[in-house]
Protein backbone atom coordinates (compact mmCIF):
# COMPACT_ATOMS: atom_id res chain seq x y z
CA UNK A 1 0.00 0.00 0.00
CA UNK A 2 1.20 3.64 -0.95
CA UNK A 3 2.09 5.44 2.39
CA UNK A 4 -0.49 8.51 0.76
CA UNK A 5 -2.85 6.04 0.74
CA UNK A 6 -2.58 4.49 3.88
CA UNK A 7 -2.88 8.23 5.28
CA UNK A 8 -6.10 8.39 3.68
CA UNK A 9 -7.34 5.02 4.79
CA UNK A 10 -6.55 6.18 8.62
CA UNK A 11 -8.12 10.07 8.47
CA UNK A 12 -11.53 8.45 7.66
CA UNK A 13 -11.76 7.74 11.47
CA UNK A 14 -13.73 4.42 10.43
CA UNK A 15 -10.66 1.64 11.18
CA UNK A 16 -10.37 0.46 14.63
CA UNK A 17 -7.21 1.14 16.18
CA UNK A 18 -5.82 -2.74 15.86
CA UNK A 19 -6.59 -1.84 12.17
CA UNK A 20 -4.71 1.69 11.88
CA UNK A 21 -1.47 -0.38 13.93
CA UNK A 22 -1.93 -2.96 11.52
CA UNK A 23 -1.37 -0.49 8.44
CA UNK A 24 1.80 1.02 9.81
CA UNK A 25 3.31 -2.40 10.61
CA UNK A 26 2.56 -3.24 7.08
CA UNK A 27 3.34 0.42 5.06
CA UNK A 28 6.59 1.25 7.10
CA UNK A 29 6.65 4.52 6.75
CA UNK A 30 7.48 7.65 9.16
CA UNK A 31 4.60 9.86 7.79
CA UNK A 32 2.19 7.52 8.23
CA UNK A 33 3.36 6.75 11.93
CA UNK A 34 2.98 10.22 12.41
CA UNK A 35 -0.53 10.05 11.11
CA UNK A 36 -1.18 7.32 13.62
CA UNK A 37 0.20 8.71 16.74
CA UNK A 38 -2.26 11.67 16.15
CA UNK A 39 -4.95 9.33 15.74
CA UNK A 40 -4.64 6.27 18.40
CA UNK A 41 -6.06 7.12 21.83
CA UNK A 42 -2.62 6.00 23.66
CA UNK A 43 -4.29 6.06 27.18
CA UNK A 44 -6.32 2.89 26.22
CA UNK A 45 -2.63 0.75 26.31
CA UNK A 46 -0.53 -0.71 29.10
CA UNK A 47 3.39 0.23 28.88
CA UNK A 48 4.08 -2.96 27.55
CA UNK A 49 1.70 -2.66 24.59
CA UNK A 50 3.31 0.67 24.01
CA UNK A 51 6.86 -0.58 23.89
CA UNK A 52 5.35 -3.13 21.36
CA UNK A 53 4.35 -0.29 19.02
CA UNK A 54 7.22 1.73 19.65
CA UNK A 55 9.38 -1.69 18.24
CA UNK A 56 6.98 -2.15 15.83
CA UNK A 57 7.47 1.09 14.21
CA UNK A 58 10.99 1.88 15.01
CA UNK A 59 10.08 5.69 14.48
CA UNK A 60 11.88 8.13 16.83
CA UNK A 61 8.49 10.07 16.90
CA UNK A 62 6.42 7.25 17.77
CA UNK A 63 9.05 6.61 20.91
CA UNK A 64 8.85 10.58 22.33
CA UNK A 65 5.05 9.79 22.11
CA UNK A 66 5.81 6.76 24.10
CA UNK A 67 7.81 8.97 26.55
CA UNK A 68 5.43 11.53 26.88
CA UNK A 69 2.68 9.28 27.68
CA UNK A 70 4.68 7.45 30.48
CA UNK A 71 5.96 10.66 31.81
CA UNK A 72 2.26 12.12 31.77
CA UNK A 73 0.88 9.18 33.51
CA UNK A 74 -1.41 8.83 31.24
CA UNK A 75 -1.61 5.05 30.16
CA UNK A 76 -4.08 2.14 31.30
CA UNK A 77 -2.67 0.20 34.56
CA UNK A 78 -1.70 -3.56 34.19
CA UNK A 79 -4.60 -5.61 35.39
CA UNK A 80 -3.47 -9.24 37.38
CA UNK A 81 -6.12 -11.40 36.35
CA UNK A 82 -4.62 -14.33 38.18
CA UNK A 83 -6.27 -15.78 41.15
Amino acid sequence: MEPKIAIELIQTGKLSTEEILQIGKEVKDQKVWQEIIQQIDWSKFEINEMLKIGKEANDPNVWQKIVQQIKSGKFKQYEDHRG
